[in-house]
């Protein structure tokens, strides 16, 4: 961790980022604005939008100095917005995946279980990196497939519809994947059962439509009131076997307050599991604490484990410890470790915890990619420095919008910051002004960011390498841009299409 006087003025102390910032607490609400009007009076009251400050925020960065771990695209010159689609490489993976790649071709097949880092125990290795990110016990994480494969393997074990509790409960606007994963899962399962009863295929598929249950938004709004999702859960909860969120919504950056929502849900005999590709390495999260039943993740946005990356798992252990183990789709990487090669059990002890959900054989190369990304969290301090910061970049950004842009950039995400992780979702407020349109011109002057249906245009600051600097710099050629006609563009379609080839 770098010092503190390494990046301040002359020795002095640097302002603090806010504390206390985990999802479901308000206590550092908007104590960002309070850091930034504290620095603005220090340097002569300047103005917010005044490029002095930005810098001055960056000198006082006790992360600084991690933008160096990683590769910036266009040699450095990019503003990276994107971290909420794809995160950036750590210039260490390359080199550690080069080691994986020599000893497979030095050791052969004894790199199973030889040498330095054996491939046999590769997964173990990012147990405890993992399990602090997401607030768990070791043995309630694990690393394996995808994010989707992992959402059906879950629900094999936790949906089990019985009585009046058939239906599965997720929120309006979910992320197409998780919806297709649902969708397919609730029709296999209908399709024996239907063919059995020889029913028409048009009641199947009411069927299926009916055992998902959408907690809607308020008429014209983006993002859900808390008190709204407790109430539908109150209501509909005694019709439900399984509530399935996102922790953090791709399109709005509403970030859930999952203790809060996780109990009600239990309140009303419901399991509960997440979707946290949005959450994790974004938001600080405290899974265990919460009493969460499982939850899936992917490593390639905030945890920056590259394209493809694979996936997590968490299962709390009460489901696990318990002697009556889960019902499950196995596979012989999941066995307790003493049985993997004996090859001759007659029949299948599943390993520990959450590890005993995998399927099949890790793969090094990827887990080499994310033990890479998992070493710059730790030697940044875990979640919680980063989280500090995130909550003052990107309440700069807010605050820059709203000062040079309110006529014409209208924010959708939460303002309160235990509402938020790092991502800003806005549309516009001028008829005709395309999202579309604007990330071409901004794309043109090295700026990346991406667009969401309906007219979104998602932007990321993330704290382990995009400085104050490039959110001022980002804010000015966004202002620039919106000088310029905007009218016509690309297609709903086309949105819909880039939704669904981002996974999770």
């Amino acid at each position: 961790m770098p010092s503190s006087t390494a990046n301040s003025h002359e020795g002095e102390t640097p302002a603090p980022y806010p504390r206390n910032t985990h999802a479901g607490s308000g206590r550092a609400f908007k104590s960002y604005e309070k850091n930034l009007a504290t620095l603005q009076a220090e340097l002569g009251n300047i103005d917010l939008a005044d490029e002095k400050l930005a810098k001055a925020l960056d000198e006082r960065d006790l992360l600084a100095s991690f933008r160096d771990h990683f590769i910036i695209p266009t040699d450095g010159k990019c503003i990276y917005l994107c971290t909420n689609s794809l995160g950036l490489q750590p210039k260490r993976l390359s080199e550690n995946m080069r080691e994986v790649l020599a000893k497979w071709g030095q050791e052969g097949v004894t790199s199973w279980f030889r040498g330095d880092a054996p491939f046999a125990t590769a997964d173990d290795r990012v147990l405890d990196g993992l399990a602090a990110l997401v607030g768990a016990k070791r043995y309630e994480v694990v690393a394996m497939n995808t994010l989707s494969v992992n959402i059906h393997l879950m629900l094999a074990a936790f949906y089990h519809p019985s009585g009046q509790r058939r239906k599965i409960i997720v929120e309006e606007g979910a992320f197409p994947s998780d919806m297709h994963v649902l969708r397919s899962h609730l029709a296999l399962g209908r399709q024996t059962k239907q063919q059995q009863q020889q029913q028409q295929q048009q009641q199947q598929e009411q069927d299926e439509e009916d055992l998902i249950l959408i907690i809607p938004r308020r008429p014209g709004e983006a993002t859900w009131h808390l008190s709204d999702i407790v109430a539908f859960l109150h209501e509909n909860g005694q019709d439900a076997s399984l509530l399935f969120l996102s922790g953090l919504h791709f399109a709005s950056g509403q970030c859930f307050d999952m203790a809060t929502i996780t109990q009600a849900a239990h309140a009303q005999g419901m399991l509960v599991g997440y979707d946290l590709a949005h959450a994790i390495g974004n938001v600080k999260l405290q899974l265990h604490e919460w009493g969460v039943d499982f939850a899936c993740w992917c490593h390639y946005k905030y945890v920056c484990a590259g394209p493809g990356a694979v996936g997590g798992v968490y299962v709390h252990e009460k489901h696990t410890m318990a002697q009556d183990s889960l019902p499950r789709l196995a596979g012989w990487w999941g066995q307790v470790k003493h049985n993997r090669f004996t090859f001759n059990e007659p029949s299948f002890k599943p390993s520990p915890g959450a590890m005993g959900f995998q399927l099949s054989t890790p793969s090094p190369l990827l887990l080499s990619c994310l033990s890479s990304s998992l070493s710059v969290f730790v030697a940044a301090g875990g979640i919680e420095p980063l989280r500090q910061k995130s909550i003052l970049l990107t309440g700069y950004l807010h605050l820059l919008l709203e000062h040079d842009l309110a006529s014409q950039v209208q924010v959708v995400t939460p303002k309160a910051v235990e509402e938020r992780g790092c991502q800003l979702s806005f549309t516009f407020r001028t008829e005709g002004v395309l999202a579309a349109d604007v990330l071409k011109s901004l794309e043109d002057q090295n700026v990346m960011a991406d667009v969401r249906m309906p007219n979104f245009i998602r932007v990321a600051p993330f704290p382990l390498y995009t400085r104050f600097v490039d959110v001022w710099r980002f804010v000015g050629i966004l202002k620039e841009v919106l000088r310029r006609p905007h009218v016509g563009g690309q297609e709903e379609e086309q949105l819909q299409q880039e939704d669904n080839n981002e996974e999770g």
